[in-house]
């Protein structure tokens, strides 16, 4: 099933999850109580969301450094997303490239009208990397599947909200070096 293209159809919409979940162990452990203070008890200072952090292994200019990346640039367009936060994309993103570009002017232009996102993960399957060398310059070319959930863009007032139906995309990065990992150069529905 296609997705309609959606503001973020190729980019915030295409975010995926990065595949690896922390493991807790739920067993409850006895501490010993704590010895009364008579310290002022300090408030905790609030912590304020920041974007994932790129993995080591997603630096590396090789097949499952491009695949490592392209989890990484997809998660870090959630959180662009629910965050509206599009400085976390153009970092990762060509300032060429046109549909990176324009996910995050849809990311701007919700945040202006203090609109709001609602759902719009997707998961990814089946990667596919292609790489290509001319001269020094290695590039690759990763190709996804991507499914989107429901997601809705919600407007403070009466302004009528923008909801768009869970599917499918296959979608495909054009990968760069820069610096010591990688920049999207290409972002496309393929």
């Amino acid at each position: 099933m296609r997705r309609p293209h959606a503001p973020l159809a190729a980019l915030a919409t295409a975010a995926l999850l990065l595949g690896t979940t922390a493991c807790q162990d739920d067993t409850p452990t006895a501490s010993p109580s704590p010895a009364p203070s008579t310290s002022t008890a300090t408030t905790p200072s609030p912590t304020t969301p920041q974007p994932p952090v790129m993995p080591d292994a997603a630096r590396q200019h090789t097949k499952a450094g491009a695949i490592a990346f392209a989890k990484h640039f997809f998660a870090t367009s959630d959180y662009a997303q629910s965050h509206l936060d599009p400085n976390s994309v153009s970092a990762l993103s060509s300032p060429t490239c046109a549909g990176c570009n324009g996910g995050i002017e849809s990311i701007r232009r919700v945040k202006r009208a203090n609109g709001s996102y609602s759902g719009g993960e997707t998961r990814p399957t089946n990667f596919k990397v292609e790489g290509s060398k001319a001269g020094n310059l290695v590039t690759y070319e990763v190709t996804a599947d991507l499914y989107n959930t429901k997601q809705e863009i919600s407007y403070p007032g009466k302004r009528k909200r923008e909801v768009y139906p869970p599917g499918t995309i296959t979608i495909r990065l054009t990968l760069i070096p820069h610096r010591s990992d990688w920049q999207v150069a290409i972002l496309e529905e393929a």
